[in-house]
């Protein structure tokens, strides 16, 4: 599963960078696509891997800005839910 998730993003990387140009090939080699257009296709292609790929990772990302009030006030509503249950 590990090798069909790789192939099939650098399946995804190579369509989508040769797609965003009319003539790729003759673009690439010959260095006419501007610079800031491939850094922005890279960045675009990046984030969008990390969101496929890595959910459970930005959900970690997010926790040290969830305050503790809310954690808590969300644990005392679960004890009081499995209570009334």
């Amino acid at each position: 599963m590990k090798n069909f998730k790789t192939i099939l993003t650098l399946t995804i990387i190579v369509l989508c960078s040769f797609g965003a140009y009319a003539n790729p090939l003759v673009n690439f080699i010959s260095l006419h696509a501007n610079t800031l257009d491939l850094i922005y296709v890279f960045l675009g292609l990046t984030a969008l891997w990390i969101l496929i790929f890595y959910p459970s990772k930005i959900e970690k990302a997010k926790e040290p800005f969830k305050s503790n009030v809310n954690k808590s006030l969300i644990l005392e509503g679960r004890k009081i839910i499995r209570k009334t249950q």
